[in-house]
């Protein structure tokens, strides 16, 4: 059975739509999915910081952006981690997640890389991207204190971290984890 849809309002990050579906109106979401990579160097995840003007502040992000029309999420990843970085790697998706299911489309697919040693965080451009204010290293205990202390932007970073983490550690049974 066919539930009717329609888009009530549009713009160029996503679409409101409607749906009903057993005589109730639902509204959700429509936007592209997303990716996020868990770029680790010497034994240290790298970050970006990032200004976000809804949040009016300045947060921790790991490299990622939107999944373009026409691309699949690991050719996405490779192009953020250069547009940000500089850097051609070859990443190994982990998994995915749905962030906020009832509320939204996207999906985020979180990747993981190592970085070569010579990588100088300092020498690093920081590409195209404007609303990046810096790069950081961050050893796991540091990465857990900035999620107590609520300094990643989203819960989906801090959850695609916490899982890969577990998972390291033996603590989390997922087959397709490094």
């Amino acid at each position: 059975m066919t539930h009717p849809k329609e888009v009530v309002f549009e713009c160029p990050r996503f679409k409101v739509v409607q749906q009903r579906l057993d005589e109730k109106e639902y509204y959700y979401v429509q936007k592209p999915n997303a990716v996020m990579g868990l770029l680790l160097k010497g034994g240290k995840f790298l970050f970006c910081r990032h200004y976000r003007p809804i949040l009016k502040t300045q947060g921790l992000e790991l490299i990622g952006g939107r999944v373009e029309e026409g691309e699949d999420p690991t050719t996405a990843l490779t192009r953020e981690i250069y547009e940000e970085i500089g850097l051609k790697l070859e990443p190994k998706h982990l998994f995915s997640i749905d962030p906020l299911p009832s509320v939204t489309t996207e999906r985020v697919h979180v990747f993981f890389a190592n970085i070569e040693d010579d990588f100088d965080l300092e020498a690093t451009p920081h590409g195209q991207d404007e609303g990046i204010r810096g790069l950081a290293l961050l050893s796991i205990d540091e990465v857990l204190s900035e999620i107590h202390s609520n300094n990643l932007t989203s819960a989906a970073e801090g959850y695609a971290f916490l899982r890969f983490i577990l998972k390291r550690r033996g603590s989390l049974n997922d087959e397709c984890l490094v």
